[in-house]
């Protein structure tokens, strides 16, 4: 039960930032990535796609969190939204919202 309330806790602070449908063509085009964290993260819809499906929603990632195995998307100066692809696999294992190299909120896809 407990990682259940993490995980509503860290989606309830997504919150925040925006409640925006997400777009992936806004999100591809670096728009309004920040508002729309929130749709992104509720739904969990990138949990059930390849890393080449993930890609093709959002885009080319804009860099890599600590190494390669997490790649990033740029929210805004400072926060990242972040996956983790476990290497030799090709389906996330949990995404997560980063700055620097602090995890603010994390989400598990199992």
């Amino acid at each position: 039960m407990l990682p259940l309330l993490l995980i509503l806790a860290g989606c309830k602070a997504l919150e925040q930032y925006g409640t925006a449908s997400f777009n992936a063509e806004q999100w591809r085009e670096q728009q309004k990535r920040l508002s729309m964290v929130w749709d992104l993260s509720r739904d969990k819809r990138i949990c059930t796609q390849t890393t080449a499906q993930i890609i093709a929603l959002l885009g080319k990632p804009d860099g890599y969190f600590v190494s390669e195995k997490y790649q990033t998307w740029s929210l805004d100066n400072h926060l990242k939204f972040v996956i983790d692809i476990p290497y030799g696999k090709d389906k996330l294992e949990a995404f997560f919202l980063g700055k620097t190299i602090d995890t603010l909120a994390s989400f598990s896809c199992n």
